[in-house]
């Protein structure tokens, strides 16, 4: 084990035992003024449902990376945006 390894894990040991609590942080939602109409939405929804159907059929490696970092993009833009 490094020591930079020990070093980490014995801080992490030290948190938990002090009863630290570890939060994690999300994405911040658009102000009012930068979100999506119903319409455009309705629209990333689509985009969503095709994209989905198409994870459901077989595709390559290659292709399933694309797919999946598309539906990542296209998820936090409607979190944020809708």
């Amino acid at each position: 084990m490094s020591m930079m390894t020990a070093m980490v894990r014995r801080y992490l040991q030290l948190l938990l035992f002090a009863g630290a609590t570890i939060v994690a942080t999300w994405p911040q939602v658009a102000p009012a003024h930068h979100r999506f109409s119903q319409e455009q939405c309705a629209l990333l929804e689509s985009k969503i449902d095709a994209l989905q159907s198409l994870l459901r059929q077989g595709y390559s490696a290659k292709q399933g990376r694309r797919y999946r970092e598309r539906m990542r993009e296209l998820e936090l833009e409607r979190h944020r945006k809708c």
